[in-house]
C-alpha cells in the first residue's frame, strides 16, 4: 500500500511542477507576478515531496530499496530546490526565472527519481 503512495505520489509532484511553470509563465505574460498561486503550489509540490520522502522511508524500513543510492540524493534536492530559489534574496528581482527554473528542475529531478527507484 505504502509503496503504491510512494510511486502514486512522485507523477503529482511533477504536475505540481508543470502547475508552477504554468502560473509563472502566465504572471510574466501579463506582466504582473501571480506571487499568491505560486507560492500556494510551491506549499503543494512541497507537501507531495515530504509524502512521497515519507512513504519512501516507511517502504525502505520495510525491506524496500531504490536501485541506486542516488536516489535518496535527489530525494532531498527535491524537497530543497523550490525553497531555495523562492527565499534567495539575490534571485529576488529575477524571482519568476527563477522559480521557473526551479520548475523545470523539479520536474526533472522527478524524471531521474523514476530512473533510479
Amino acid at each position: 500500500m505504502l509503496a503504491s503512495i510512494h510511486h502514486l505520489a512522485a507523477p503529482l509532484v511533477a504536475a505540481a511542477a508543470l502547475v508552477l511553470l504554468v502560473t509563472v509563465v502566465v504572471g510574466a505574460v501579463r506582466h504582473r507576478p501571480l506571487r499568491f498561486a505560486s507560492d500556494r503550489v510551491i506549499l503543494v509540490a512541497l507537501g507531495l515531496v515530504g509524502l512521497d520522502i515519507v512513504t519512501g522511508l516507511v517502504v525502505l524500513a520495510t525491506g524496500g530499496a531504490p536501485a541506486d543510492p542516488l536516489h535518496f540524493v535527489y530525494a532531498l534536492v527535491a524537497l530543497a530546490v523550490l525553497p531555495a530559489v523562492r527565499f534567495w534574496d539575490r534571485l529576488a528581482r529575477r524571482r519568476p526565472l527563477a522559480l521557473a527554473i526551479g520548475a523545470v528542475v523539479l520536474a526533472a529531478l522527478v524524471l531521474r527519481l523514476f530512473q533510479t527507484g
